[in-house]
Order: C-alpha cells, then sequence, then structure tokens
C-alpha cells in the first residue's frame, strides 16, 4: 500500500498527472510513447519525475499481477508520490453513447497535459447519462471526448482535429494514424463539426481502441463502417507486431 501525505496537492488539488495503458496477449502496449507523455505532463505540473526504467518495470509487474488482459493506471502526485494500480481490462460498452459540451481550455493549462483534475469532466458525463462527453470549440467543432479522440470518415478520408495543444493527442490515436497512412486512407486533419454529416463516427482512447459512436446529442449516429473497421484490423495487426 503506498503512503500519500494528506497535504499533498495531488490530492488535495488534483495536481497530478496519470497515464493509463493496456495489455494485448499480456504486453502493455505503446509503454514508451506513454512513459513520455507522462514525463512531459509532469514537468508541465511541476512535479518530480521518477526513473522511467524503475516505473517501466513496476508497471510490467503490476500488469503480471492480472489474469487475462490488463489495464494499469500510474499517477504521479504534486510530492512525487507514484501510485501504480491494475485491474481486469473493463468491457466497452454497447451501444456507445455521446453528447456534446461546449469547451474552452484554459491558457494556462495546455490541453495536452494529462492531469487528475478531472471532477468536470467526470461529472458531465454522469449528469449527461452517456458513456462520453465530446468537447466542442465555441463554434461547435468536436475536439476531444472527456477520455478518448475523435474521428469520422468522410467521402473515405478520415478527419481528426490537429493536434494544436488545445487537447490530448492520444497514443491510440497516434497509431491510427499511423495505420491509415500504411493502409492508404487520406487522412484530414482538420475539425469535424457536430451537425456534420458523415459516414462513420468514431472515439479512440487506450481501453476503447476503436469504438463506433452509436448516438450523438439524443440522435442515432452513423457508428461502424468500413473504413473503421479496416482501420481496427490494421490496428490489431500493429499491436501484434509490435
Amino acid at each position: 500500500m503506498v503512503e500519500v501525505d494528506a497535504d499533498d496537492e495531488g490530492i488535495l488539488l488534483g495536481r497530478s498527472a496519470f497515464e493509463t495503458l493496456r495489455t494485448y496477449q499480456g504486453e502493455l502496449f505503446g509503454l514508451e510513447p506513454h512513459l513520455e507523455r507522462l514525463a512531459a505532463s509532469c514537468l508541465s505540473l511541476e512535479i518530480p519525475v521518477c526513473d522511467s526504467d524503475r516505473l517501466a518495470d513496476e508497471l510490467i509487474g503490476a500488469a503480471d499481477q492480472i489474469e487475462g488482459e490488463a489495464v494499469v493506471r500510474v499517477t504521479m502526485t504534486a510530492s512525487g508520490t507514484r501510485i501504480v494500480r491494475s485491474a481486469p481490462l473493463p468491457v466497452v460498452p454497447s451501444p456507445f453513447r455521446c453528447v456534446t459540451r461546449p469547451w474552452v481550455p484554459p491558457f494556462w493549462l495546455d490541453g495536452t497535459v494529462k492531469h487528475a483534475s478531472r471532477a468536470f469532466s467526470r461529472m458531465a458525463v454522469i449528469d449527461a447519462g452517456v458513456e462520453e462527453v465530446i468537447w466542442t470549440d465555441p463554434d461547435g467543432f468536436m475536439l476531444e471526448g472527456t477520455r478518448s479522440n475523435i474521428f469520422a470518415v468522410a467521402q473515405g478520408a478520415l478527419y481528426t482535429p490537429a493536434a494544436d495543444g488545445r487537447f490530448l493527442g492520444g497514443v491510440t490515436r497516434a497509431a491510427i494514424l499511423d495505420v491509415a497512412d500504411e493502409l492508404g486512407v487520406p487522412v484530414r486533419l482538420e475539425p469535424i463539426h457536430k451537425n456534420q454529416s458523415v459516414d462513420e463516427l468514431y472515439v479512440s482512447s487506450t481501453l476503447k481502441e476503436i469504438t463506433s459512436i452509436d448516438q450523438l446529442d439524443g440522435e442515432q449516429a452513423p457508428g461502424w463502417g468500413p473504413v473503421g473497421r479496416q482501420l481496427l484490423q490494421g490496428f490489431r495487426a500493429l499491436v501484434e507486431a509490435t
């Protein structure tokens, strides 16, 4: 059991950074980019960073404690306390329902920082009674979900907003873009409006991989389509080859 100082700002004020990883066939996927992103988040939050090799060993050890596929989360608090926990991989809800809500990231905290001050995000999801809330800019363009990135397919091209600092560019998002390039799927780093007509609509994350959005703002969404299925198949092939 990890002891945390009761005055640690990571507990009192949410000044902590975290990463969530999952295993495929017992191996953690994207370990290096997750650790790099954690280090960057800690730097932005002025949190002491631990030795990456030691942390990698701890994460691997935590995953090994779970029978079957595992989810592993590491949290670094303001004082530098390290909390690592693992659990069986959860099932992605189906159907997957989303709503949009406006969100303007504050200029003093870059949207690329994966911090733990997420009560507003969790309460937004709970209040809406859905699986995910998609944040939009003031003009209604979708930026990201509270725990996911956003993709759409229109006329055979894959759309996702450019990583411009307003949102967190996920490890899985980056892998999907690599897969799209390998498969020759045209990629448009352009925002998607919440009212835009698209052929396919997805969220992506470590735990959700690529998941179709079945409902958006109470209306039926396009859901799965041929491009998304091709990307998911390619993503899993990439994982097996890693």
